[in-house]
């Protein structure tokens, strides 16, 4: 008898609905809907740790330090998209991206807090710790050899949003489109002093 099939999981920030239409449309307005594949608005997001496919019985005790390591850290942090980017560079894009920017250290406080939860909870944070962390939200992938075009490389995608929560998400594939982003669980940040 086979158990509960493995789900795809990672924490992270969600844009908010309203900022996610306008960008998501700036975007459309300045890259070629035939050469790109688009997130879906309501999972637009940053991510801060992808942990993979996970068993079903590890989800509680994953979500219970969570809440542990990021009940720690205060909030809510105000952010802003500012400039666009591309992985692995400009000219060989395989994924477009806006950037996201906070007060200094606050995004790294939430990555941090994150990578601690899912090691307390026995996942393998080692190579993630060891990557830079480079704050963005994906906001559009090539089809193909589909390279951005100079339009996209000036548009304007700034918009300022509050963190009030970090997320856990579920990766569920979709048979048309983009995969959904299903929230499981909220783990919101400690009250303190919002920013200036």
């Amino acid at each position: 008898m086979g158990g509960e099939r493995a789900r795809r999981l990672f924490t992270a920030v969600a844009i908010p609905g309203a900022l996610a239409e306008e960008v998501l449309g700036r975007v459309k307005a300045g890259v070629p809907e035939s050469g790109f594949r688009f997130p879906r608005p309501d999972g637009l997001h940053l991510t801060l740790h992808f942990l993979g496919d996970v068993e079903p019985g590890r989800i509680d005790a994953l979500c219970r330090a969570l809440e542990r390591s990021l009940v720690r850290i205060p909030g809510p942090v105000d952010a802003r998209l500012a400039g666009t980017g591309a992985f692995p560079r400009r000219g060989e894009e395989r994924v477009l991206w806006a950037g996201v920017e906070a007060r200094s250290g606050a995004l790294e406080d939430l990555l941090a807090a994150a990578l601690v939860g899912a090691e307390e909870a026995g996942f393998d944070v080692a190579e993630h710790r060891s990557r830079p962390f480079r704050p963005h939200v994906t906001v559009a992938r090539p089809r193909g050899a589909a390279r951005a075009p100079e339009t996209f490389w000036s548009l304007d995608l700034s918009g300022t949003f509050r963190v009030e929560a970090v997320t856990l998400f579920e990766s569920v594939p979709s048979e048309r489109g983009p995969n959904r982003y299903v929230a499981l669980r909220d783990f919101g940040l400690v009250r303190g002093d919002v920013e200036k």
